[in-house]
């Protein structure tokens, strides 16, 4: 693949970042999650490898009730639910 990163984490672990990172950078954007979640898991720096990576993180809030995003803002905010996360 793209290196030596991180392939297989226990389950969970990637929401539970997310959960950590919003609640250590209130007002974060989808780029920024994305980023840093890439930074986490070892996802090399170059945007031809990371383009597309972790996107239903920040795009698919059905699937995600830990955190909701304002439209109009752009930024993300926890919900009651991440408490079980953090």
């Amino acid at each position: 693949m793209h290196g030596d990163f991180k392939k297989a984490v226990p389950n969970g672990t990637n929401i539970r970042f997310v959960c950590w990172y919003i609640l250590e950078n209130p007002g974060a954007t989808g780029p920024q999650i994305r980023k840093a979640l890439c930074d986490f898991r070892g996802i090399p720096n170059d945007p031809k490898i990371r383009r597309g990576y972790y996107t239903s993180y920040v795009h698919q809030d059905w699937r995600y009730p830990q955190w909701r995003r304002d439209w109009k803002t752009g930024t993300f905010s926890l919900t009651p639910v991440a408490l079980q996360w953090l």
